[in-house]
């Protein structure tokens, strides 16, 4: 796993690349690869396994837990990403998350959740200004 201040210093080098250089440039600096739902990607942190060894899969080497939904019933208990979506592909679209989420917002335009309930209620949460 990325120590903490790798972790830091990864965010601090994306808030200075931000703004001047293409995105697939920043991506490729930062040692991102695509995400399957758009934009890009790079695991700081799988629990039990080397970040990024399975390239965003779930890793049976390291530490798991069952799940219902997911194809052979176990996933990671827990992964830390920078997620980076561009101007290509700037949503996505109803992600069906297995598993609590944590977001953080290093920059750019603001992010707008619409988060559907189990009793078909929905609520909006913005990330960013």
């Amino acid at each position: 796993a990325l120590p903490f201040a790798a972790g830091v210093a990864l965010g601090l080098a994306l808030a200075r690349l931000r703004g001047r250089q293409s995105y697939r440039t920043l991506a490729r600096k930062l040692g991102m690869i695509a995400h399957p739902e758009g934009g890009f990607f790079l695991e700081t942190y799988r629990a039990g396994a080397e970040p990024m060894q399975s390239k965003g899969k779930t890793d049976e080497s390291g530490a798991m837990m069952k799940t219902q939904e997911r194809v052979g019933f176990e996933r990671n208990t827990l992964t830390s990403i920078y997620y980076m979506l561009v101007r290509d592909s700037p949503k996505q679209y109803w992600a069906n998350n297995m598993s609590d989420h944590v977001h953080y917002w290093h920059g750019g335009g603001r992010l707008v959740y619409r988060i559907v309930h189990p009793d078909g209620s929905i609520t909006e949460h913005v990330l960013g200004p």
